[in-house]
């Protein structure tokens, strides 16, 4: 596979949830004219399609790539917390022992998309029928994966081999939202990997932290840190 396939909605939502998709000039645009208007505007009159696809299948799978060799041997049951779109996550199909792969996320669009840090993560944008037809539309296996609602749908409980949260969970929004149901879900040997500009945060309630790479010349400077052994 080289690309995703997308439709319209979708890239209505990716465009919200993506600035890279969109170039410096566009951007200026974008804030010129507002971001709804722009994006609606841009869908139907000023983009290629084929460009956008490939440009996010590429996007996602530099992501997947840059926490493969961080993930589990046997990556039997992930969850991924703020998935957004699911582009990221539809790699994980393709890793060894790969079974099954829950996806959390709000359900809703905010009237005004703000980019940050937000204690009360009251802020959201994203459709969970489209990362549910995302994922079917470019085949990811029916069977082997399911959507939840973070405020509307009960939270699924497992043991996971691997917890995912790029660009979300302490990201915009504080680690503790999810603390206590994460430690539900964890056992000593599970993996979770986020973004955060507090690594040694995690490194009090966890046994081991790595730090899989900074980013520093960004609006946002994080941390990508894998994290094993909680101990909260």
């Amino acid at each position: 596979m080289k690309n995703f396939s997308l439709n319209n909605a979708m890239l209505s939502i990716i465009l919200h949830q993506r600035n890279e998709l969109l170039s410096t000039f566009q951007k200026k645009v974008r804030k010129l004219f507002g971001r709804f208007f722009f994006t609606n505007l841009f869908i139907y009159f000023g983009y290629s399609k084929e460009k956008i696809e490939q440009k996010y299948f590429n996007i996602c799978k530099s992501e997947f790539l840059s926490i493969k060799k961080y993930l589990p041997r046997k990556l039997n049951y992930t969850l991924s917390i703020g998935c957004g779109m699911g582009g990221i996550e539809f790699f994980f199909s393709s890793a060894k022992g790969f079974t099954k792969l829950d996806l959390v996320d709000r359900n809703f669009i905010s009237k005004k998309v703000v980019y940050g840090f937000n204690i009360s993560n009251s802020e959201a944008y994203n459709d969970l029928d489209c990362t549910r037809d995302f994922l079917l539309l470019n085949k990811f296996p029916k069977q082997k994966f399911k959507v939840y609602d973070f405020d509307q749908d009960k939270l699924p409980v497992n043991k996971y081999a691997l917890i995912v949260s790029l660009k979300s969970l302490d990201f915009h929004y504080p680690f503790s939202i999810y603390k206590d149901y994460i430690k539900k879900v964890s056992n000593l040997r599970t993996v979770l990997i986020l973004d955060t500009n507090r690594p040694d945060y995690f490194r009090s309630i966890y046994k081991k932290v790595i730090i899989i790479k900074k980013v520093i010349n960004d609006i946002h400077p994080y941390c990508r840190i894998y994290c094993q052994g909680i101990i909260i």
